[in-house]
């Protein structure tokens, strides 16, 4: 600042021009040359996340020595059984002409108007758990109401429900057992 400038402004403006600054706890304070307190918000240093808890989850994740699901479709009232093998097994909807069925063909139960896909979910045993992934459907997967990302396994568990599309699946466990299998 040139000195014409200093002699044009006020005694004010010199005034809080002389500022000096102090930082303490959670606020910024700055004294004027009077000594007028000017208190001004501190910024605070970005921290690292926050440790999360995990949730608790019901519902047992462990089969019983039999690999038996219950599919209860909400359009249904009588379940669907299906015995799962150790690999992959498909749920979808079959195509005429098509070599690669999935295991589970939801055709009969509207699957095409709810907005299944061919293959579009893969439960898979390992041991005596189970896992689901989407299989990059076209109108997505939920569990729980939270979409699954595409080929990304996820635990299965006794009372979760899944939505294929918008046909919504509760899956029990048949005669789960509380303990896993050695």
């Amino acid at each position: 600042m040139s000195d014409d400038e200093k002699a044009i402004r006020s005694p004010e403006e010199d005034k809080t021009s002389e500022i000096e600054s102090k930082e303490t706890g959670d606020h910024s304070v700055a004294f004027e040359k009077d000594d007028t307190l000017i208190k001004k918000p501190k910024t605070l240093p970005i921290m690292a996340e926050p440790k999360l808890t995990p949730a608790i989850r019901w519902g047992n994740v462990y089969l019983g020595q039999t690999a038996h699901l219950l599919l209860r479709l909400r359009t249904r009232p009588e379940p669907i059984k299906v015995e799962i093998q150790d690999g992959r097994f498909i749920i979808g909807r079959s195509q005429r002409h098509a070599t690669d069925q999935p295991n589970l063909d939801l055709t009969k139960y509207g699957a095409y108007f709810h907005g299944v896909s061919r293959h579009h979910l893969a439960i898979v045993k390992d041991g005596n758990v189970l896992q689901i992934e989407d299989l990059k459907s076209t109108n997505g997967t939920y569990l729980n109401g939270r979409r699954l990302l595409p080929f990304q396994p996820r635990l299965l568990r006794d009372g979760d429900e899944l939505c294929l599309g918008h046909l919504v699946v509760k899956v029990f466990f048949d005669n789960p057992d509380p303990s896993p299998l050695a």
